[in-house]
């Protein structure tokens, strides 16, 4: 399946008028304008030049998504999904214009945020995070775990490193909005509306827009 150049999303970094069509990923855990295609994540990386030998690079070596082997050539790559192929790492960020980058990344945790909780059979809870996975906890974490707030996890054994308030003092990241790609200290959280810090200005945005990240966060 394919899309057109000129309907892509504003978040995608390409040549608009160079060919007509570009691979369109398929549907899954990210939304479209926090994904690229798996063939596109390579070709960026000039690690294929065709979609040719994009498939010939799925099928010839392992390729990584958060751990896990991918074999489609439209399989996404989204926000904060950790790409490992011919040895070396990469993460799917925003850059300051809320563009979709892979950069070179240092290891194997991943940021997530927490967009739903709810009580399961047994006594425990589950987490559902904004990447599509589901974390199921015990019953004793219940009022550990805030939806807004955010996890650092190992990929793929999904292991809980860090757990990251939205509150005074985070640092976020800005992933809607004509801001996105902005990074923050948070100032207030009132409600629905987080104010944040950036060079000493402060802004306001809303929750939905703030992803929290554990202080130091590197890529």
């Amino acid at each position: 399946m394919h899309l057109k150049r000129m309907s892509a999303p504003k978040s995608w970094v390409l040549d608009r008028k160079s060919t007509k069509y570009i691979v369109r990923p398929l549907p899954g855990k990210h939304s479209l304008s926090k994904s690229l295609s798996i063939a596109d994540a390579l070709k960026g990386l000039n690690i294929a030049s065709t979609t040719r030998s994009v498939k010939k690079t799925l099928h010839d070596s392992v390729v990584l998504v958060d751990g896990i082997r991918v074999k489609e050539y439209n399989s996404q790559v989204g926000l904060f999904d950790i790409l490992s192929v011919g040895g070396l790492v990469y993460r799917m960020l925003l850059d300051s214009h809320g563009r979709l980058v892979l950069k070179e990344s240092k290891g194997f945790l991943k940021p997530c945020r927490i967009v739903r909780k709810i009580s399961v059979p047994g006594g425990k809870i589950q987490i559902g995070l904004s990447d599509g996975r589901c974390l199921v906890l015990a019953s004793s974490d219940k009022d550990s775990y805030v939806v807004g707030d955010s996890v650092l996890i190992s990929v793929p054994d999904q292991k809980v490193e860090k757990y990251v308030k939205l509150e005074k003092g985070s640092h976020i990241l800005l992933i809607n909005g004509k801001n996105a790609g902005t990074r923050g200290s948070i100032v207030d959280v009132d409600g629905s509306v987080v104010k944040y810090s950036v060079q000493g200005e402060v802004f306001s945005t809303t929750r939905e827009n703030s992803f929290a990240l554990p202080e130091g966060f590197d890529i």
